[in-house]
């Protein structure tokens, strides 16, 4: 569900982050807590960044990324993500901000 907040216009804009939520039929908890953290629940093609709500499914994060290269993060938020190791060390842009912020 999209949030009600104002989705930010530029990459320095003040507004809220934009982020796609996925796959479909990720739960309503996690776009609660997109919502509640400030973001701004949008689809894939508009987002910057996108929240991964399947932890064994590899196969379809990389469809998405590869439908959507202009993301600039990925938040996996569960344990074991070794799965996704081979697609994470593809797509390096993903993990430069963690690597800054740690």
């Amino acid at each position: 569900m999209p949030s009600t907040t104002v989705p930010r216009t530029g990459p320095g804009s003040d507004g809220p982050p934009r982020i796609a939520l996925a796959p479909d039929g990720a739960p309503q908890w996690m776009a609660d807590a997109i919502v509640a953290g400030g973001g701004h629940v949008v689809p894939l093609a508009d987002a910057e960044a996108l929240v991964w709500a399947a932890p064994h499914d590899p196969a379809a994060l990389e469809a998405a990324l590869t439908e959507a290269p202009h993301l600039t993060w990925v938040q996996l938020p569960f344990a074991g993500i070794e799965v996704f190791s081979d697609l994470l060390d593809e797509k390096p842009h993903l993990l430069r901000r963690l690597q800054r912020e740690h």
